[in-house]
């Protein structure tokens, strides 16, 4: 990615650099503007990635809707269902889970759901002796 901020910096740096003095006040200048930058930059990604999310969940609720409309399903059903997407989406902000784990080794999912589900094995009363080893 050109940035033509950064070709500036870098003419001023060659042109400074015959004066040692110059350099060293303009170091901690460059260091704020290139964190600055990179700053910029994060948050720009990370709010491209909220807004996609986003306008899938209404795509995902503009779907089920039509589909409700188009099954004629009763208002009770329909109320339950958007309860149900509401809750998912507090739940995990858009990230399908499932199909981010499915796309892992098999091994590593084991482990990912063995941690996931840990607590709640342990509240099962018919494992008392199940070994919960540290490599858990």
């Amino acid at each position: 990615m050109f940035n033509p901020y950064f070709s500036f910096l870098s003419l001023l740096i060659s042109d400074k650099l015959s004066r040692p003095c110059e350099l060293s006040r303009l170091r901690p200048v460059l260091m704020i503007q290139s964190t600055k930058q990179l700053y910029i930059l994060f948050s720009q990604k990370y709010l491209e990635s909220t807004t996609v999310r986003i306008e899938e969940m209404r795509v995902k609720r503009r779907d089920s809707e039509q589909w409700m409309s188009h099954r004629m399903l009763p208002d009770n059903l329909k109320e339950r269902i958007r309860r149900h997407e509401q809750y998912k989406w507090q739940e995990t902000r858009g990230v399908e889970e499932r199909g981010l784990i499915r796309n892992l080794p098999k091994d590593l999912r084991r482990d990912i759901n063995r941690h996931l589900c840990l607590d709640l094995i342990k509240k099962v009363s018919s494992f008392p002796s199940l070994c919960l080893c540290a490599n858990f």
